[in-house]
């Protein structure tokens, strides 16, 4: 694999950089337009919100990176900002986004649980188009296999070990994803319960990457006999089932007692009152 695409002006640009932008564009073309119930209404606050899951996510992702190598970053502060092009976890961008949406539609008096319902499809999509870039950068590589499927990372990989097959980490966890996202899809509109789609991504994801883990060879940290990613995986099911069944006693509003902002244009077509 080889990790750089192009070099333009003596910037080098990365698979990994490509396959993360793909990734958040078609998460966002999911999360605007692939609700039905939202897409015509809503739209505008769904694209007002995309920009701050974006910065969520980023900030997310590198501040959980920073807790879990704490070590590595004490008396070495400044090392936050000289490798911010590097050094993210899923799972802290993952939690930085639902806090985001959940915060931001409260905010506005938004029927929260079911935008947070319209990026539960848009999360797997994303994470599984991300991960391609994984591939071709050598991160978050698998551990040494013996199965026909293995693949060997070249010497000229600067992160994964190379001669050796091993398991394509990235390759199952695209494939996992897409299967949740078509889960989704599929039974979306079939639950009465708002919030309940991400309830069953928390689940499903959770499930996947604590199996996966196991066939993962880098960045392998435990507590106990599971890895860190192992035991967020387990929290971030439970959350998901605890979730599931809690969303079906509250009190949701339907989408159509919230009232829909008023355009310019239907002002203009107001009758003028007779004098």
């Amino acid at each position: 694999m080889h990790p750089i695409f192009f070099t333009l002006f003596g910037f080098d640009v990365h698979f990994y950089s490509i396959f993360f932008t793909l990734g958040l564009a078609a998460g966002c073309l999911i999360f605007v337009f692939g609700d039905r119930r939202l897409r015509k209404d809503f739209r505008e606050p769904l694209l007002d919100a995309y920009l701050y899951i974006l910065i969520a996510i980023m900030i997310g992702a590198k501040l959980l990176y920073v807790f879990i190598n704490m070590k590595s970053y004490i008396g070495h502060l400044d090392l936050m900002w000289s490798d911010f092009r590097r050094g993210f976890l899923f799972y802290g961008g993952l939690i930085g986004a639902v806090f985001a949406m959940i915060l931001f539609f409260r905010k506005k008096d938004l029927p929260v649980w079911y935008f947070v319902d319209a990026a539960a499809p848009a999360i797997p999509l994303g994470h599984a188009i991300g991960r391609i870039g994984c591939l071709f950068a050598g991160c978050c590589y698998g551990s040494p296999t013996d199965l026909p499927w293995g693949i060997i990372y070249p010497a000229s990989c600067p992160i994964a070990p190379s001669g050796v097959p091993l398991h394509p980490y990235p390759i199952y966890e695209m494939i996992g994803n897409l299967i949740i996202f078509a889960v989704i899809m599929s039974i979306r509109y079939k639950s009465k319960v708002p919030g309940r789609m991400m309830a069953v991504y928390l689940m499903g994801y959770g499930l996947l990457r604590f199996g996966l883990e196991y066939t993962r060879g880098d960045f392998v940290q435990t507590i106990g006999v599971f890895s860190e990613q192992q035991v967020i995986s387990l929290v971030l099911f439970a959350v998901g089932l605890v979730g599931f069944f809690l969303l079906a006693k509250m009190k949701h509003r339907d989408l159509a007692e919230y009232p829909l902002p008023i355009r310019p244009q239907e002002i203009a077509k107001k009758p003028k009152r007779s004098i």
